[in-house]
Formats: C-alpha cells, structure tokens, sequence
C-alpha cells in the first residue's frame, strides 16, 4: 500500500453515491488532481457504483471497498489518480461486454452497454480483476493532460 492509498468501505446502496462521489472527489483534491478531471472523475465513479449497486446481485448490506491512489500504469510516465472498486458480486469483467452499436438508431439499439463504453472513453486506463471471489474495477486518469 502506498501513502497516496485511502480506502472507504460502503454498503452498496444508491443513497450512498453522494458519500462515494464526496470521498473521491476529496482524495483527488489532497492529491491535487487538476480540476478538469473532476467531472470525468464524478461520472465515472457514478457509473461504476451505480453499475454495481444495480447489477452485481449483492446481499444486502454487502460492503464495496473504494480505494484512490496515485499509481504507475503500463508505459505511462506520469503518475495516474487511480480508483478501484471492489465488491463480492457475481463474477462479471464489464471490458468484455460488446461495445453499443452507436450507428443505430436510439429507438431500435439494445438497452445496456453505454455507460462502460463511456467510462472507457472518459479514462485514460481501465482494468478488470476478479481476485479472491471479488470484482475489481480500476478507472485511471492521467495528472498531465496531453496538450
């Protein structure tokens, strides 16, 4: 574990989403992420937890672990702000679901898939484990922007 680690435990709830979003959104400031990440990092969260809360078929009062961390990635140079869910679901890699077909028309395209799709078009990396009868989920914003 790194000094950069910090960790919220939460019952996997839609009422929480404001404290999860407050938490993230918190450790990215001590951790001075720039601030034009800030609304990538709140939808991307949003979408993760909500995607859990909804779909991972969790007991009640099952406890997802959220953790922020500066981190190295791949052959990135810089360090990336990375946040990490993990919940004890039903086993699912939301990476290997099939990308939504955007050519259709709103009216006759399947229902699901957009919001993954979104979340790894909004991070710079995405990972999915599944370690110890957990899910987790890694979204990873790179500190310097190119540009």
């Amino acid at each position: 574990m790194s000094e950069t680690d910090a960790h919220l435990n939460i019952t996997a709830d839609f009422d929480n989403l404001a404290e999860v979003t407050a938490f993230v959104c918190q450790r990215a400031r001590e951790l001075t992420v720039p601030e034009l990440l800030w609304s990538k990092l709140e939808l991307v969260v949003e979408e993760i937890f909500l995607n859990i809360v909804n779909h991972s078929r969790l007991p009640p009062e099952a406890v997802v672990d959220i953790s922020c961390s500066l981190q190295k990635v791949e052959d990135v140079p810089d360090d990336m702000f990375c946040v990490s869910l993990r919940d004890h679901g039903q086993p699912f890699n939301p990476l290997k679901t099939e990308a939504p077909a955007l050519e259709q028309d709103v009216d006759s395209r399947p229902i699901g898939g957009l919001g993954i799709y979104l979340v790894t078009q909004m991070t710079d990396h995405c990972s999915y484990a599944r370690q110890d009868d957990s899910n987790i989920f890694s979204a990873c914003f790179r500190m310097k922007q190119a540009g």
